[in-house]
C-alpha cells in the first residue's frame, strides 16, 4: 500500500468516528423495536412493519461472558458441506408465518431464513439454515451477539452476516472505515466457524452510498483484515436486468466473491404483481454461479400467505 493511502485511510478512519444515530424514520426492514416506516423519507418504496423486535429473555439480553466455551474451528470443507442445498430463502419478522409457510413441505427449493436479528425468535427449523445477522455495533445489538451467535452455531447454523445497510443513515449509519473496523471487532472471530457475509448495501443511487460505499469498505478491509466469504446485497426497482446489473457490479468489486441477495422486491402494490415478478426473475437468479442465496422481500401478512392461504406471489416462490 502506498504512502498516499495510507495516509488517505487513516485520516478516513479518525474522521469517521461518531454515534450511530437512528432518527426513527425507517423505510428498511430494521431489528431495532417500535420502529416505524415511512415511505416518504425514502428513494425506494418499502413495506411496513411488522418490524423484528429485540428479545427481552434474561438469556439473550444479559452480557455475553467472558468465560464461555472456547470455539470449533471449521474447515471450508466442513462449513460447506449441505450448507447450500438451495439458493432460495426467507426474509422474516414473524416466525409464526414461516413455520405455517414451510409446514406443508411444499417449498423444496426454501433452504434458508433471516429476521435482521441475531436469534431465530421461535423459527421451526424444517431443515431451514437459519442466519444470525448483527444489524449494527450499536450496545443494543452487540450485547446480545456473542451469546445468540454462539447458540445459534450450536443450533446448525452455517453462516453470519454483518451489518444492515450501513450506507444508508436511516439504518446502521456508518461510513466504511468505521463499520470495517466495527466488522473486525466483532465479526472476525467467527471466521473457521461460519462463513461471513459482508455489511449489506442498498443499490441507492446517492453519492457515497449503495456500491460506492461498498468499494471503500473493501479497499479499508485490505488494510484491516476483515474476514468476509460474500458479499451482501440488496435491490429495490422495476428491472429484472437492473436487479442482475446491481448483483453483477456486487461481485465485481468483490474481487470474484460470491453474492447473497437477501432483500429484494419489485416496486409495485398488488401480490399478483409480484408473483409476475418471482416468476420472471427467480430462474435467472438460479442461473448465475456467482449468487449463492436469494430471499425476496418479504414473508409477511398478505405477502407470500394470508392466514395459513398461499398466496400468488407465494406460490411463485414455490414453483419458480
Amino acid at each position: 500500500m502506498s504512502v498516499a493511502r495510507i495516509f488517505i485511510f487513516f485520516t478516513l478512519l479518525g474522521l469517521a468516528k461518531r454515534a450511530v444515530a437512528f432518527d426513527g424514520r425507517m423505510c428498511f426492514t430494521s431489528a431495532l423495536p417500535n420502529e416505524k416506516s415511512n415511505h416518504g423519507q425514502c428513494s425506494c418504496a418499502r413495506p411496513g412493519g411488522p418490524f423484528a423486535t429485540l428479545s427481552t429473555s434474561p438469556q439473550e439480553t444479559a452480557p455475553a461472558s467472558s468465560g464461555r466455551a472456547q470455539p470449533t474451528s471449521l474447515t471450508p470443507s466442513q462449513l460447506n458441506l449441505g450448507a447450500l442445498r438451495t439458493k432460495r430463502g426467507f426474509a422474516y419478522n414473524d416466525a409464526n408465518l414461516v413455520n405455517e409457510f414451510t409446514d406443508n413441505k411444499q417449498c423444496t427449493k426454501c433452504s434458508w431464513a433471516y429476521n435482521w436479528d441475531s436469534t431465530d425468535n421461535g423459527l421451526i427449523r424444517h431443515s431451514l439454515d437459519f442466519v444470525p445477522m448483527l444489524w449494527s455495533p450499536e450496545k443494543e445489538h452487540t450485547r446480545r451477539w456473542p451469546q445468540n451467535a454462539d447458540a445459534m452455531l450450536l443450533r446448525g447454523s452455517t453462516h453470519i452476516l454483518s451489518f444492515n445497510e450501513c450506507d444508508r443513515p436511516d439504518q446502521c449509519n456508518l461510513d466504511p472505515p468505521s463499520a470495517a473496523a466495527a466488522h473486525v471487532e466483532f465479526v472476525n472471530r467467527y471466521a473457521g466457524r461460519a462463513r461471513i457475509g459482508s455489511p449489506a448495501i442498498s443499490n441507492s443511487a446517492v453519492a457515497g452510498q449503495g456500491l460506492r460505499w461498498l468499494e471503500l469498505w473493501v479497499w479499508t478491509c485490505d488494510g484491516l483484515g476483515c474476514e468476509y466469504d460474500f458479499c451482501v446485497a440488496h435491490w429495490y426497482g422495476k428491472s429484472v436486468e437492473a436487479l442482475l446489473g446491481h448483483v453483477a457490479s456486487v461481485h465485481e468489486i468483490c474481487r470474484g466473491k460470491p453474492v447473497w441477495l437477501t432483500e429484494f422486491a419489485i416496486d409495485v402494490s398488488s401480490d399478483e404483481q409480484h408473483a409476475a415478478f418471482i416468476t420472471a426473475v427467480v430462474p435467472r437468479l438460479d442461473g448465475l454461479g456467482y449468487l449463492e442465496r436469494y430471499a425476496y422481500l418479504m414473508i409477511q401478512e398478505g405477502r407470500f400467505i394470508s392466514g395459513s392461504t398461499i398466496t400468488s406471489s407465494g406460490q411463485a416462490y414455490i414453483e419458480a
